[in-house]
């Protein structure tokens, strides 16, 4: 629907009114004889038309080109819009691989941080335990086997000294005398007044 005066529309009121009043005869009498402008009139009114219809044609082709500029406008539009959505979603499906992984690559770092923190305390453990075997292997090795080998280690006081015993593989409490003799006599617990040199390491001395 026009929303201005349409060239169709306008012709149509232009044939309409040629043919509803049609042009006066004019008559020339300069001979006696009577001249039709009719001829004339039509041939205006078909120029008027030709050009109306040129201007219909050249209307209706710059709505087809106006038509088709918008439909391209509104193609590459779409196709830009449909491009950022795809470019969202792929950002999106991105970040959720990159928060996945990095909570993959969390828990595994956790999980190998506890087995090797496991593994060290495990460790830690066999190194304690090997160390007390070392060092009561030690003390056994270097304990005192009788009083003349304290006397020897500087221990020149008489009174209760621990030694260790090889045969019975344990330490025992005794009294040594380091001030008779030059010292470093065991005092055997029957007859705390009997005295023996302690130099073979013989426990039978302890008894």
């Amino acid at each position: 629907m026009c929303t201005s005066v349409c060239p169709v529309s306008l012709l149509a009121v232009v044939v309409v009114a040629f043919v509803v009043h049609p042009a006066p005869v004019v008559c020339q009498c300069t001979t006696g004889h009577c001249h039709d402008d009719g001829d004339n009139d039509v041939s205006v009114l078909t120029a008027m038309v030709s050009r109306l219809q040129d201007t219909v044609e050249q209307l209706q082709q710059e709505l087809r080109d106006s038509k088709a500029e918008l439909q391209q406008q509104l193609r590459d539009e779409t196709k830009q819009l449909q491009q950022q959505l795809r470019n969202a979603t792929e950002q999106s499906q991105l970040q959720r691989q990159i928060n996945d992984t990095a909570e993959q690559l969390l828990h595994k770092l956790q999980q190998q941080l506890s087995d090797s923190t496991d593994q060290q305390l495990n460790q830690l453990t066999k190194i304690t335990e090997t160390l007390v075997k070392q060092e009561k292997l030690s003390k056994r090795w270097f304990a005192p086997r009788d009083c003349y080998d304290l006397l020897r280690d500087g221990n020149n006081v008489s009174g209760v000294y621990e030694v260790y015993l090889a045969k019975a593989r344990k330490f025992v409490r005794v009294f040594c005398d380091m001030d008779s003799n030059d010292g470093g006599w065991l005092v055997r617990a029957a007859h705390l007044n009997t005295y023996a040199h302690v130099n073979t390491h013989d426990e039978n001395y302890c008894h």
